[in-house]
């Protein structure tokens, strides 16, 4: 039940109890929630001088120098801020401790909303506040609980879940392997080279002209107990540049995350951060932020470098996304932002040439939040993160593993009867992906549009492919015979 104030008239004669039902009290009879004021005098009393004798009863044993026989006295419940444990963030809140937790908040709201902010009731005169969010408790012995606390208590660790608007920033999800390269190669036009590995990222190298540069790209383990980035990553991304290249006019090597959906973030401030490393000295880490609104890529505005050295810090860039005003929209689903991070680039990509060498850089726990302050890194459980992930990328094969010959995976379909050998199959994809993907089918052999039937690589067909699966079939065969294949669905916007 809700709350309310209990008025009572001292008559001079100890013990003196109130009942103080309508207070709603703890039940717990070592917490004094509750003031006692002087109406008579617009004073507070103190409350160690009583004792709550059960929930519903409070007991004065005398002992205060102000009151006396005749004083009107107010007793308001007040619920401190010791109920329930600090918590921290990331650490387990038990569902004892999370209902303790609402049930103080209700209780709090319930007395702000009887009492006010350092206003009084039943004629009692204001009491100054401890700051601009507190509730007045004025001088009395136990510390009050403030909006203030509540707001940074309850805010920073349940309503910031989800604030990264990166995926995978943490690079824990790597459906595709943990390892690739890209081999450098010469040629007198435009080449674009590129690799996707960490879901969600993509590594692209565009040489206008010359020669490419040769890189690999791996999942790189964190050492346990390390402290240069907090919260206990598990893993981070290393691009290896093996070979210097010889690239000419306009260049770039770079990690590139696509943001689906620019409404949220349009039109507000906004904070990019990363921790970073390089065995390059000097290195240059440029970024870059683009806006497609589906009908054609924009420049943001907002590019920059950074320079990092060996160890492992922090980097961060705030900047204010453009409105939607005046913007032309394409189809559901086809806007983006696209975070860019250059390794390797020539001065007409970002402000400043990002200078190459031969080496590696490492880049871990990667976010994208609102506001103008970078804010501790939001640790994503890892099945959540692969749900995220599997909107974008799914496939048949196990996890971290491409369907090829050596670690298949794939359907395996048994036909009995004999005939025409026509077969269909209908794949229902688990996770509903962003929009219709590209569908990739591959034979146990590896070869790329086939489908193993009898131990033969053979056409099939790929039909009414849509965000939650797709048809297949193949209408050749005139035998009993065994269907093998495998298959991937990719939803890239780059």
């Amino acid at each position: 039940m809700a709350t309310s104030n209990v008025i009572a008239v001292f008559n001079g004669v100890v013990p003196f109890d109130v009942n103080v039902a309508a207070n709603d009290l703890l039940t717990d009879l070592s917490v004094k929630d509750f003031t006692v004021s002087n109406v008579s005098l617009n004073a507070l009393e103190s409350n160690t001088l009583w004792t709550k004798v059960t929930p519903t009863l409070l007991r004065y044993s005398g002992g205060s120098p102000t009151l006396v026989s005749g004083n009107t006295i107010e007793i308001r419940r007040k619920t401190p801020n010791t109920v329930v444990a600090p918590v921290t963030y990331a650490t387990r809140f038990s569902s004892d401790a999370y209902n303790q937790e609402l049930d103080r908040i209700i209780r709090w709201r319930e007395e702000a909303d009887l009492n006010g902010v350092g206003a009084a009731s039943a004629g009692l005169a204001a009491i100054p506040n401890n700051d601009d969010y507190s509730l007045a408790w004025g001088n009395d012995s136990i510390s009050p609980p403030t909006r203030q606390t509540l707001f940074k208590h309850f805010n920073s660790n349940l309503s910031t879940a989800f604030k990264n608007k990166l995926i995978n920033g943490r690079f824990q999800i790597w459906q595709r392997g943990m390892s690739g390269a890209i081999t450098g190669s010469t040629s007198a036009s435009f080449q674009d080279q590129r690799i996707y590995l960490a879901d969600k990222w993509t590594f692209l190298q565009n040489t206008n002209s010359g020669t490419s540069r040769s890189i690999t790209i791996t999942r790189e383990a964190h050492t346990p107990g390390q402290i240069d980035v907090p919260g206990s990553p598990k893993y981070y991304i290393r691009i290896n540049f093996t070979t210097a290249g010889a690239p000419t006019g306009s260049f770039s090597s770079r990690l590139v995350q696509s943001v689906e959906g620019i409404h949220e973030l349009a039109g507000k401030t906004v904070t990019l951060s990363l921790y970073a490393r390089s065995s390059i000295a000097a290195k240059g880490l440029g970024y870059r932020i683009m806006r497609n609104t589906g009908t054609g890529t924009a420049d943001t505005g907002t590019a920059g470098v950074w320079f990092i050295d060996s160890t492992f810090k922090r980097y961060s860039v705030t900047f204010t996304l453009p409105s939607l005003t005046g913007a032309s929209m394409g189809s559901e689903g086809s806007d983006v932002y696209y975070i860019m991070l250059y390794l390797h680039s020539s001065s007409s990509e970002v402000p400043a040439n990002v200078n190459g060498g031969i080496g590696t850089v490492d880049i871990s726990d990667a976010q994208l939040e609102l506001g103008s302050t970078p804010t501790f890194i939001e640790p994503v459980p890892f099945e959540l993160d692969l749900i995220n992930c599997m909107r974008y990328y799914q496939q048949s094969s196990p996890y971290g593993s491409l369907p090829t010959t050596t670690t298949f995976g794939g359907r395996n379909l048994q036909f009995l009867t004999s005939g025409s050998g026509q077969w269909a199959d209908t794949i229902n994809f688990p996770i509903y992906m962003a929009r219709t993907p590209s569908i990739t089918i591959n034979a146990a052999d590896g070869t790329v549009g086939s489908i193993s039937r009898g131990g033969t690589a053979v056409t099939a067909s790929v039909a009414n492919v849509h965000n939650g699966g797709f048809f297949l079939f193949n209408n050749s065969g005139t035998s009993v015979a065994t269907i093998f294949y495998g298959w991937s669905a990719t939803v890239e916007y780059l």
